[in-house]
């Protein structure tokens, strides 16, 4: 009764919330030359002498990974086969794996095995490790349940021994995230994992199989491309900024954190004209600063009620105040804020306990031409010692902060220069028609079977959508993060960049020529994976190329003043 309780009054709040109906304008210190343009600077977040050195390239211990040479290194059976196509992920073929014909190699038939490709390694003894990388696509979405791909070592000389075969199979091909586009997998073994199943014997052969023991393979096939064996593990390197963003004619201007000062920021795409806000602070705030048009920014601030430290027997709550703020003046409007309600703690088992609700914006959007907003709204309850999963409802407001709908449960919504709205709701990406009393009409254009993250935004002419999903690797113990974009009338998606080179932050923002996509990156330090630096990096979408903005600040979050 009592969960039922504070759901419903979780709830109560999420759909009601609270708007300031007659803002009223606070006056704010001005930045120094303030004007009434934004103001401009000949500082750069882009220090080319401080771009993190590449990696030395790694040797690839297979001599024909993109089976590109015609040279009968690759030994194939079954329904495997190499296709030249246009369709490769690296040069012109691919191979293709499929369900069609069992294995039968020198008249042995091997019953639950379709389609085989073995390649020889040339390795001598054992390796501390052994990293398999490669992309791969389905012709029809796998799932963790129904994954019938299998990448293994073999230690025989002989690949059907007569009396004995050794194998070892990486455990983890992430089949869950293999959709019908290409998508990158990054495996490894260590030593000991090797060792226990193949002895002594150094792995002779790299296989790839598609297999019935435990799969329904009705009508399944498997591409694969671009496959790489190492000793080492090979991770995205950081490219220098070409020329064409070096010298970049776009007057886009990012806003961001600059996490060394803990204040707002404005810069160009490529790092140049650096502006600090040093009056706008955001040390102690609810979601990271957003345009509200050319001029101004919205900031969410986090307020305590009551202030800690006020009872001992009280639990504060989080809520925000949200203010539209002009950047040349420094003047600061309160546009809405949300009401929580403080908990009560007097003992254990006390029957006058009771949870706090904070009730905090996460996320911000707003679609100037129309006037109109669209706010991240979530909610949980809090204990002394346990905080609830946030449950997170979509707010569409008008410019002076009025809420016009508050029904539609997701996250982190965009809005397109068309005027729709794309949002996430679970393992769903959403796209919907907002009528001009705010109702939400929304329909599915992607569901993923793995994890979907909280972020998306909208190609500038409207057609397609970039988000995160979960990606083929790791990163220290936590999947890697891939970054994508979808075409919301084909379908077809495209991983640009699986982010297995520092833990990104759910955050990105499509350039308004289309070219560019900027993402939030947490780069460890090599002594101290706790520490080190916030980066915006930039990925160019016809090349999947990537590199740092930010290489002599440290910067979060990251989003494009639209021009729509």
């Amino acid at each position: 009764m009592r969960n039922r309780l504070l759901i419903f009054l979780l709830l109560t709040f999420l759909t009601t919330g609270c708007q300031k109906d007659s803002p009223i304008s606070e006056p704010h210190k001005p930045n120094e030359g303030g004007s009434a343009n934004i103001p401009t600077s000949d500082i750069s977040s882009y220090d080319p002498d401080q771009l993190p050195e590449k990696a030395a390239i790694i040797e690839n211990l297979l001599a024909n990974g993109s089976f590109e040479e015609n040279d009968n290194t690759w030994i194939l059976c079954g329904s495997s086969t190499i296709i030249e196509s246009t369709e490769a992920r690296d040069g012109a073929n691919y191979l293709e794996l499929s369900s069609q014909n069992k294995c039968d190699l020198d008249n042995r038939s091997f019953g639950t095995l379709y389609a085989n490709a073995y390649h020889p390694l040339n390795i001598d003894s054992i390796p501390d490790k052994i990293h398999v990388s490669f992309y791969v696509k389905a012709s029809t979405p796998l799932t963790l349940l129904n994954n019938p791909l299998g990448v293994s070592l073999l230690g025989n000389t002989l690949i059907y021994d007569g009396f004995e075969s050794k194998s070892v199979q990486f455990l983890n091909t992430h089949g869950d995230i293999i959709g019908t586009d290409w998508t990158l997998i990054k495996l490894s073994l260590d030593k000991n994992e090797i060792e226990a199943y193949l002895g002594k014997l150094p792995p002779k052969w790299l296989y790839f199989d598609v297999s019935s023991t435990y799969y329904d393979l009705e009508n399944i096939t498997l591409s694969i491309d671009k496959i790489k064996v190492s000793y080492e593990k090979e991770v995205t390197q950081p490219e220098p900024m070409p020329s064409n963003l070096l010298n970049y004619p776009g007057n886009d201007e990012i806003l961001f954190i600059n996490s060394d000062t803990q204040v707002a920021s404005t810069m160009k795409l490529n790092g140049s004209n650096l502006v600090n806000y040093d009056n706008i602070s955001t040390e102690v705030i609810s979601s990271i600063p957003y345009w509200f048009d050319d001029k101004q920014i919205t900031l969410g601030k986090t307020v305590f009620n009551p202030l800690p430290n006020t009872d001992s027997q009280i639990i504060p709550n989080s809520q925000t105040e949200l203010y539209r703020i002009n950047l040349a003046t420094g003047d600061e409007t309160l546009l809405f804020e949300t009401l929580g309600s403080p908990g009560r703690f007097e003992f254990d088992g006390s029957i006058y306990n009771q949870d706090a609700l904070d009730l905090e914006v996460k996320r911000v959007a707003w679609d100037a031409y129309r006037k109109r907003g669209a706010l991240t709204v979530c909610g949980n309850n809090r204990s002394l010692s346990n905080v609830s999963d946030d449950y997170c409802v979509i707010y569409i407001i008008d410019e002076n902060g009025k809420v016009l709908s508050s029904d539609t449960e997701g996250f982190n919504a965009a809005w397109s220069s068309t005027g729709k709205l794309s949002y996430v709701n679970g393992s769903y990406l959403k796209v919907a028609d907002v009528s001009n009393d705010g109702t939400i009409h929304s329909n599915i254009v992607y569901e993923s079977n793995s994890d979907l993250f909280d972020v998306v935004d909208w190609s500038p002419d409207g057609n397609s959508l970039v988000f995160m999903e979960r990606g083929g690797d790791f990163v220290g113990s936590t999947y890697a993060k891939a970054i994508k974009t979808i075409n919301i009338t084909t379908g077809k998606i495209k991983e640009l960049v699986l982010v297995d080179h520092g833990s990104a932050y759910p955050n990105v923002s499509w350039s308004n020529d289309g070219n560019y996509i900027i993402y939030s990156l947490f780069i460890p330090s090599k002594a101290d994976s706790n520490l080190g630096n916030n980066q915006i990096w930039w990925v160019e979408i016809a090349t999947s190329k990537t590199g740092p903005i930010t290489t002599n600040i440290n910067a979060f979050g990251g989003t494009f003043r639209k021009q729509f």
